[in-house]
């Protein structure tokens, strides 16, 4: 996309924000002839049926085709857009659990009592997200005696309230993981797999020299001091024998400024990089670990882009991952992640390559054919 065409979706979505109409109604790709009517509030922009496989927004449209072959009209609402619900809505799916959900509770309450409700979580109960966040607050001021006004990404809805209105749950996680655990109260729930870009050309790794071994990647959104940067940053500021790759499409200043990282050679900023992307192939094909700290994780896209690319995650025991063929760190401490960077980086060339394939292959659950075919099983039990 040329600066031009970026320039013009951007300033598209702003006017559609401004004006509140980011959404889209009677959506009928499979041109059903029903009265039933569906609400979806979760990810919407203008190129929204021309989404690309493995964004946010493809998974909306997934998720909005599969509630219209089970015979609904929907209506598809951004989650930066309040409006008026004009319509009886026989069910209402709605993302609720971090910071950019701010206008879930707004619709829930224009809803008929009759309408049903399925709450849909892309992480951990923002009540469990935002004790996890404010502790890992206390943590950094405690070390480093300052205070960054870092990115929060729990939620402002009063979970306490709007749960006692939905129905059933559908969350990105596995069963008995951190976030089913988090909703622990909750039985009628049900687990989903994000889904990744198809296009990723990639297999399993085969090093050939230990020294490799040192490499790792960070890969992930907004919220750097929610998912632990600043602990891994501490590490690696301190073991310039480690490198270190950053892949963010945010740019935190405040966060990256204090951590000065332009100074240590073994860390590079990458800046955004598409999974599919050129980009990608030669970043992670240079390193052998994804790493996380993730305080509160879901099921994790981008520990599934990593895995396709071959690589072994390295992740604190709340990242809501495949434990298979990974390295938990169990303690919420720098010390423990020097042990388990140390522990994995003298792992022997043979067991690295088994794992490595094992891991290529644990990220063909993030497929979009088995996210769509995870949907229609949850639909048929909701029975909607």
């Amino acid at each position: 996309m040329n600066l031009y065409s970026k320039l013009k979706k951007l300033i598209s979505e702003n006017y559609l924000n401004l004006t509140n109409k980011n959404y889209l109604t009677d959506y009928n790709p499979y041109k059903l002839k029903t009265k039933k009517r569906a609400l979806v509030y979760y990810k919407y922009s203008r190129n929204f049926t021309k989404s690309k496989i493995g964004t946010t927004e493809y998974q909306c449209l997934a998720l909005t085709e599969a509630i219209n072959k089970f015979g609904y009209l929907v209506t598809v609402a951004d989650r930066k857009t309040k409006f008026k619900v004009n319509h009886f809505y026989d069910i209402f799916i709605g993302a609720f659990n971090t910071g950019g959900f701010v206008h879930f509770n707004h619709i829930l309450k224009q809803l008929s009592k009759k309408t049903k409700v399925i709450g849909f979580s892309t992480g951990a109960n923002p009540n469990f997200m935002k004790k996890e966040f404010q502790k890992r607050v206390r943590m950094f001021e405690k070390r480093n005696k300052v205070n960054l006004n870092n990115i929060s990404r729990f939620s402002s809805n009063n979970f306490d309230q709007i749960k006692k209105k939905m129905n059933f749950l559908i969350y990105f996680g596995y069963v008995n993981g951190f976030v089913d655990k988090s909703y622990s109260k909750f039985n009628k729930k049900f687990d989903l797999q994000p889904c990744i870009s198809n296009k990723i050309k990639s297999s399993p790794k085969k090093i050939t020299k230990k020294q490799e071994l040192k490499n790792f990647i960070y890969y992930s959104g907004s919220g750097f001091l929610h998912k632990g940067l600043d602990m891994i940053l501490e590490f690696f500021v301190k073991h310039p024998e480690y490198k270190l790759h950053i892949c963010s499409p945010s740019h935190e200043k405040k966060f990256l400024n204090f951590y000065n990282i332009k100074k240590y050679k073994n860390i590079i900023y990458e800046g955004n990089v598409k999974e599919d992307s050129s980009k990608a192939r030669e970043i992670f094909s240079k390193c052998c670990f994804i790493i996380s700290m993730n305080c509160s994780g879901g099921g994790s896209a981008s520990l599934a882009v990593g895995r396709k690319y071959g690589l072994i995650p390295v992740v604190w025991k709340n990242e809501d991952c495949n434990p298979k063929a990974c390295v938990l760190i169990n303690k919420e401490k720098i010390s423990e992640i020097k042990k388990k960077i140390e522990l994995v980086s003298k792992m022997s060339i043979k067991r690295f390559n088994m794992l490595s394939k094992e891991n290529y292959y644990i990220a063909h659950e993030n497929s979009s054919l088995n996210y769509s075919n995870r949907l229609k099983e949850i639909f048929k039990k909701i029975a909607i």
